[in-house]
């Protein structure tokens, strides 16, 4: 008889209980309240890099020098002035590639070439550290080689290269050896100072 009463009492319990979780939660969910950010727009810091040759006047494309008198293995050509400016409001990192081969009519080795390029410190035009970019490494990384120095450019500044090529001994035979159409891309890509 014990036995029956607590069966009875049971059923009801737990369906008592379950309805009173269900207004438990009911209750919950009517004392809430919303607050709304609305109108919310984004907007990227810009990346801009024009290249010169004399400060002057500055584009997206100029036209490169004649290197000559390079003999290899002992002497590259002479340096010649490159300036890039940053007119974008991010820092940039900055990178050089060649989308396409040179014109190369003495099969010359490009892993052989080397661009050089020598940064200027703004003011003083005191030279830093030169760094070698192998004509074949910048035609093999299409999304380029990082120039180290340096190694950010900043927002509105610009930076002085000196640009030269030099040639390994081995890296032509014959007499003479030429390469024309030596097209180099500077690219900045958007970095963070910390």
């Amino acid at each position: 008889m014990i036995r029956q009463k607590i069966q009875k009492w049971k059923k009801p319990l737990t369906g008592g209980a379950v309805m009173a979780l269900a207004v438990g939660g009911l209750a919950f969910a009517l004392l809430q309240s919303h607050a709304d950010l609305t109108g919310n727009s984004v907007q990227t810091d810009s990346a801009g890099l024009l290249i010169s040759r004399d400060t002057n006047i500055y584009s997206t494309s100029v036209n490169g020098y004649a290197f000559t008198h390079v003999v290899p293995g002992f002497k590259p050509s002479e340096a010649e002035p490159l300036f890039v400016e940053n007119t974008g409001s991010a820092p940039l990192s900055l990178r050089l590639s060649m989308a396409k081969p040179p014109t190369n009519p003495d099969n010359v080795d490009l892993s052989k070439v080397d661009v050089i390029l020598t940064p200027r410190a703004a003011g003083t035009n005191q030279a830093g550290a030169p760094e070698s970019f192998p004509v074949q490494s910048l035609i093999d990384s299409p999304s380029g080689m990082p120039i180290n120095s340096p190694a950010t450019l900043a927002a509105s500044d610009h930076q002085r290269f000196d640009i030269q090529i030099s040639m390994d001994a081995d890296a032509a035979n014959g007499s003479a050896a030429s390469l024309s159409n030596l097209d180099l891309t500077f690219t900045g890509v958007a970095s963070v100072n910390d």
